[in-house]
């Protein structure tokens, strides 16, 4: 083979690596997608209360608009096994001190979408058929 036909076989190559890994990553992505909500607070209302459950490693993301300088507190409930909560600001930074808790308040830093995820500890989500129902108060003031 010549040094040009190298060269093109060589190419056609690396782009059926390149394609092959998009479409790996984009299958993947999909794959592990997670259950997202929005959440409303009721017109005058300055607090709300979310129903959910989680088992092994997923876990629910509840996003919500604040402004910088509000006040938010999260705390969450189960009568099984206990799930957690962390949250993170626009940018997916935890806020500070709200990585596996059942209960954090605190000042907002910046305007923009929180997000609260709810999931359980990793030395529950690895047991199999690991179930946990929740109840999630979010106030805002």
């Amino acid at each position: 083979m010549r040094n040009e036909e190298i060269r093109h076989v060589a190419s056609l190559t690396m782009r059926k690596l390149i394609l092959l890994a998009v479409v790996f990553v984009s299958v993947s992505a999909g794959a592990s997608a997670q259950t997202k909500v929005n959440v409303k607070f009721a017109r005058g209302a300055h607090s709300v209360t979310l129903r959910g459950s989680v088992s092994g490693y997923e876990y629910v993301d509840y996003l919500l608009e604040a402004s910088s300088g509000q006040g938010m507190s999260v705390s969450i409930s189960s009568s099984s096994k206990f799930p957690q909560f962390v949250i993170f600001d626009k940018n997916m930074a935890n806020l500070e001190g709200s990585h596996g808790d059942t209960y954090w308040w605190g000042r907002l830093p910046s305007d923009g979408t929180y997000t609260v995820r709810v999931l359980l500890p990793r030395s529950d989500a690895r047991r199999k058929g690991s179930k946990a129902n929740y109840s999630l108060l979010i106030k805002i003031f």
